[in-house]
């Protein structure tokens, strides 16, 4: 169970002018039988799209309370995300990125993740694309005492989009996906040296509604979500989760969506001994969120 239940209202306010789009969000993290407490993020998001190519910049801002026995501090986190995506003949994308990381987590404090990705897909039927991400913590201590952890993760991911609109179930968009995580820190590293993991999500279109439910299996460190805008820059083996989601659309320009995720981890500690224990701990989100766009 939950040890708190928290309602984080996420407003997100869309200003589509001509081929432009401004977001700004916020949300909150619970997390249970971890040394962490809470957390709550908000950011603003901008995208520019023409014909052929598509400009997107993030920031977001992040602070996660520790528990009030450890000693920890808080931390504070501030998170940079651009990309660029160029369309060509109608069925291939093209995208590359960056994301940098301002924190007060000494050990992942300038760390950045570079990324590139590649896409075929037909219409609203299929696609098929893969995604490299390269993440470097120069600052990072490894377990022989050096500075530097490096990072690669590779994801190929298929889609097919099926059913009717109109119809009484509407239509459907189901996307497969694998993520392959390659740690490099040397010898005697703590990390593994392979982690592996796969997953699904559905979308469900009809009338108004979009809903949309999704899960993955298996195990991820340092894993990079949502295209490059998401970074898991805490040394946790993350060991899977789901999500569901719910999005109204009252016209064409105002839409509400409810949202709840949840995520098991496996945290690494320093108990009242002073020896390094390991606890099974989880997250939860439940967000409210409000689109506009005009």
């Amino acid at each position: 169970m939950m040890k708190k239940s928290i309602l984080v209202g996420l407003l997100s306010l869309s200003v589509l002018s001509a081929q432009s789009d401004v977001s700004v969000y916020g949300g909150g993290i619970d997390y249970s039988s971890s040394i962490k407490d809470d957390g709550l993020f908000a950011g603003i998001y901008f995208q520019n799209t023409s014909e052929k190519n598509k400009f997107e910049l993030n920031y977001e801002r992040t602070e996660i309370s520790y528990d009030s026995s450890t000693l920890i501090g808080d931390l504070e986190q501030n998170d940079f995300t651009a990309v660029w995506t160029h369309y060509l003949n109608n069925n291939y994308l093209f995208r590359v990125g960056g994301h940098y990381i301002d924190s007060n987590d000494k050990y992942t404090d300038e760390g950045y993740t570079a990324f590139a990705g590649v896409k075929y897909y037909q219409g609203y039927d299929f696609d098929m694309g893969f995604d490299a991400y390269y993440s470097d913590y120069k600052n990072y201590i490894l377990a022989d005492g050096s500075k530097g952890l490096s990072i690669i993760q590779l994801e190929p991911s298929i889609g097919f989009s099926f059913g009717n609109y109109q119809s009484t179930f509407g239509s459907f968009y189901l996307k497969t996906f694998y993520t392959y995580i390659n740690p490099d820190e040397g010898k005697n590293g703590l990390l593994r040296d392979d982690y592996h993991s796969g997953g699904l999500q559905l979308k469900q279109f009809i009338g108004k509604w979009t809903n949309e439910a999704g899960g993955w299996v298996g195990k991820q460190v340092f894993g990079v979500r949502n295209g490059g805008f998401t970074v898991f820059n805490l040394a946790e083996e993350r060991k899977g989760g789901f999500n569901l989601s719910s999005q109204y659309a009252f016209n064409k320009n105002t839409s509400i969506k409810l949202q709840y995720s949840y995520e098991k981890f496996d945290e690494a500690s320093i108990n009242s001994s002073g020896l390094s224990v390991t606890t099974d701990a989880s997250t939860n989100v439940l967000s409210l969120l409000l689109n506009y766009s005009f």
